[in-house]
């Protein structure tokens, strides 16, 4: 996108940003202000309505206590006129008493306000429904708060309220009871509401049950009355409290402040405030409910729509100057978007436009099409010859010619450079999609006549099909391009994606996948190959390292490591190798006799390995962790290695020989050394390739090469050492030659560091009489006598 037009939308929900923030701030603040206040005034009423209910309450429990006292000490309950006397004038002063009663400590009555039999009474400690209220009264030194119940007389809800009277002995001579009227005339526990829909509480601690309730819900008293409420309330204030967090249940009793949460709630059916105090000595809590409305009919009340409009106004008058900005740079973006995806010089899709492509083709419409990867051949010399300039030209043709082979719905792509992609539906391409290849690769083959030359280039086209080669553009890509790469074998061809193709990529996808847990289950290990002197002497072994995968079963070394190198798991494959080739290689000294100390221990060295951090470091610091002489190891390094980095590599490889580790250049013969690279590089072995080895005794011209690679290795001081040593003859010729150490077959195949020592301990045995004998002649180089042996025993 145009930067431009980033900045503007940038700026525009900057602006937006800061200005919502600043809005959502104040209200934020304003809505927390309100909030703070209603809980700060709300615990405050709380407070004191749980101070009132305790003052009135207590005021109830002097009345009863004098009450009491007063009939029993003068024995007034004896005479019934004076006693209801007595509790008439008290009624008349509490209007919401609607009786008094007296009885004794086995709660037979001895004394009512009413004019009723008292011996038609049912005893309170005989009652299911009052005894367990009343045998708590009489263990209590403060007025109990009994279950309140309906009365059919009176028809309505009526709650108990019991004193214990006692003696100075503190024994109970009697228990004094009188009722409180619930209705809505009732002013015992009024309190007057500061919030909208705030209602008041107070709840038995010791049944659950609700004692009082302001204002009355539409739900009535009967089922506040009638059953416990669905939670106890000290536990939701153990749970919920945020200034009792912590607290025991005992320990909320105890203190003497409120305490706020939030919860639901069965009387306002919404999210509420919930502020509690507890009274100790009547064992009841006092609430104040506030639904969360509330809060939000204060905060809205505080001009927020006003606010609001005005905020509106202001963000559309930025969104209209903004837009205007944006409307003006949106022309020179359409652009430069379409100068983004296409190609300037072919004015074909360019690479940046192949993921969009991709997206269209598989998931937009999803029908099937071929993918064509086209890369033209010589094109480099084009170019070199005679100049980019007529090069261009001459990839203008080639889309000219790419357009016109191609049916009009297909995409063609220029990858960069000489390399194109081509989209092409399979019903447009038709049954025959081989014709569609071998026509691109005619038609880019013709001529071209560009400023007066003759122009010939070829092509190669590797083609992949959707969804049977891939169901996504990696995978079809990954696919297409492994069809070129088998077309340019041929050069000007093209090739599909087949199911060898696909076997090969798999496996090769599950070689990566397994590489990566193979050190965790030790599939891999290492072994050993012996190298030996022409006398019969272990010069030393190379490690090896091998894998055995329960998945895959054995899988050869040089198709592993290609894989770790290019997956990026040589790190940790490279640190096992290293460190179990040390760790074996210990084990082969400690197990040999103590002339095995001259064995010496050859290492292969990746290119991504040398050039990694640390490589010579972590290779000495091991060495000398395991007590192996820096003398008694080589390196072995390929000659592709200095193709790319001999600048680079040439330095780390002297500092490396300079501690006195020995170089060893592996498959010599293989890659492009010339002589005057071999005699710069701090070489101190050849290791010949085992391919002219396996041919030495047939192919007159690779005996040749062998002989001229040992002298050259002896003429710069260079040891030599033969791969792949098998058969006698072979070994025969290469003594002739003068030919060191060898390796292969013919002396033992790679070893287990067990199987290595038992190895050294017979050598004598395991190593052919042959060597010996051609050792004796090579002392005395005696070499027609070595060629009449080699004869007698190829007769």
């Amino acid at each position: 996108m145009n930067e431009t037009m980033k900045h503007i939308k940038l700026l525009y929900f900057l602006t937006l940003s800061v200005l919502t923030g600043v809005f959502v701030y104040f209200q934020l603040k304003t809505y927390g202000d309100v909030r703070n206040k209603l809980v700060v005034e709300s615990l405050h009423f709380n407070n004191h309505f749980a101070a009132t209910t305790g003052s009135r309450l207590h005021e109830t429990e002097l009345l009863l206590d004098m009450i009491g006292h007063q009939l029993l000490d003068n024995d007034l309950h004896l005479d019934l006129e004076k006693s209801q006397a007595v509790m008439a004038e008290m009624l008349t002063r509490f209007p919401s008493v609607v009786g008094f009663g007296l009885t004794d400590p086995e709660g037979k009555y001895l004394a009512m306000s009413s004019r009723e039999d008292l011996s038609n009474i049912k005893c309170l400690k005989k009652s299911d429904k009052t005894r367990e209220s009343f045998n708590r009264t009489l263990q209590s030194d403060a007025m109990v708060i009994g279950t309140i119940h309906f009365c059919k007389i009176r028809n309505n809800w009526i709650l108990p309220l019991r004193k214990a009277l006692r003696d100075a002995a503190g024994n109970v001579t009697g228990v004094m009871i009188t009722g409180i009227q619930m209705d809505k005339s009732v002013a015992f526990f009024q309190s007057a509401p500061i919030f909208p829909g705030q209602m008041s509480l107070l709840v038995n601690d010791t049944n659950r049950m609700h004692i009082y309730v302001n204002p009355l819900p539409e739900t009535g008293y009967s089922q506040l009355f009638s059953s416990p409420v669905s939670r106890p309330p000290v536990e939701i204030a153990t749970l919920n409290a945020k200034t009792g967090a912590g607290l025991s249940p005992e320990e909320i009793r105890k203190s003497e402040i409120g305490f706020r949460y939030e919860a639901w709630s069965q009387l306002t059916k919404e999210d509420s405030f919930y502020f509690v105090k507890y009274n100790k000595r009547y064992k009841i809590w006092a609430q104040t409910l506030i639904p969360m409305r509330t809060v939000r009919a204060l905060f809205f009340g505080q001009g927020f729509f006003i606010q609001l409009v005005g905020f509106l106004v202001v963000s559309t008058g930025f969104l209209t100057l903004f837009h205007m900005l944006y409307r003006k740079e949106a022309a020179a973006h359409r652009l430069l978007s379409y100068q983004a995806v296409h190609d300037s010089l072919t004015d074909l899709y360019n690479r940046a436009a192949l993921e969009d492509l991709s997206y269209q083709w598989i998931t937009v419409d999803a029908s099937p099409f071929l993918l064509l990867f086209i890369d033209l051949d010589n094109f480099k010399n084009i170019n070199d010859s005679f100049g980019h300039t007529l090069g261009d030209k001459l990839l203008i043709e080639v889309s000219l010619r790419l357009k016109q082979l191609v049916p009009e719905d297909s995409e063609i792509v220029r990858n960069g450079g000489d390399e194109f992609s081509i989209f092409i539906k399979r019903e447009e391409a038709g049954a025959n999609s081989s014709h569609l290849g071998r026509r691109i690769v005619s038609e880019i083959s013709k001529p071209y006549y560009i400023s007066g030359l003759k122009l010939r280039i070829g092509c190669s086209v590797g083609i992949s099909r959707y969804p049977e080669d891939g169901t996504g553009f990696e995978q079809l890509m990954v696919s297409a391009d492994l069809a070129l790469y088998t077309a340019k074998k041929k050069r000007n061809n093209y090739a599909f994606f087949n199911s060898e193709l696909q076997k090969i990529m798999e496996r090769k996808t599950l070689i990566e996948h397994s590489l990566h847990t193979a050190v965790e289950e030790n599939e891999l290990y290492m072994v050993f190959q012996p190298q030996v002197y022409g006398n019969g002497t272990i010069h030393g072994a190379e490690a090896l390292v091998r894998w055995e995968s329960p998945e895959l079963g054995f899988v050869p070394p040089d198709l592993f490591i290609g894989v770790a190198e290019e997956s990026g798991a040589m790190d940790s494959l490279w640190a096992f190798i290293l460190d179990t080739s040390c760790a074996e290689f210990r084990k082969i000294l400690d197990g040999c006799s103590d002339k095995a100390d001259t064995l010496n221990l050859s290492i292969n060295i990746s290119v991504s390995q040398i050039l990694g951090k640390n490589f010579k470091d972590e290779l000495l610091r091991r060495l000398d962790h395991y007590r192996i002489r820096r003398s008694q190891t080589t390196i072995e390094i390929t000659e592709s290695m200095f193709i790319d980095e001999l600048d680079y590599i040439l330095p780390l490889l002297q500092e490396i020989r300079d501690t006195g580790i020995s170089i060893s250049m592996d498959d010599f013969g293989r890659g492009y050394s010339s002589l005057s690279m071999l005699r710069a590089l701090p070489i101190d072995e050849l290791k010949i390739d085992r391919r002219f080895v396996k041919h030495i005794s047939e192919i007159k011209q690779d005996s040749d090469i062998i002989h001229s690679i040992i002298h050259m290795g002896h003429t710069m001081n260079m040891k030599v050492v033969a791969e792949g040593v098998e058969e006698k003859e072979q070994l025969c010729l290469l003594n002739s030659y003068h030919c060191e150490l060898y390796q292969g077959y013919y002396f033992s195949r790679p070893l287990t560091a067990e199987d290595f020592v038992k190895f050294y301990q017979d050598k004598n045995e395991r190593i052919p009489p042959l060597s010996k004998r051609i050792a004796h002649h090579m002392i005395n180089r005696d070499f027609k006598m070595i060629n009449d042996f080699c004869s007698s025993v190829k007769e």
